[in-house]
């Protein structure tokens, strides 16, 4: 399995996810700022945004 012969690919993977991962926040932050704080986010909630959008990528996170 992915332990053993397959290791190898683990880096690649991880850095396709990752890549994911960046634009999964680029556009619910954009979509975040366009439609519930009307096309105006401040830094405390472009950060608080982000934060409780880590979390949630981090629980959903492939293990």
């Amino acid at each position: 399995g992915w332990h053993n012969e397959k290791i190898k690919f683990q880096p690649i993977y991880t850095m396709l996810y990752s890549f994911v991962i960046i634009i999964i926040y680029y556009l619910a932050l954009l979509e975040k700022k366009k439609y519930y704080f009307n096309n105006s986010l401040n830094w405390k909630q472009g950060f608080l945004s982000g934060a409780i959008l880590s979390l949630l990528i981090a629980f959903f996170n492939p293990l």
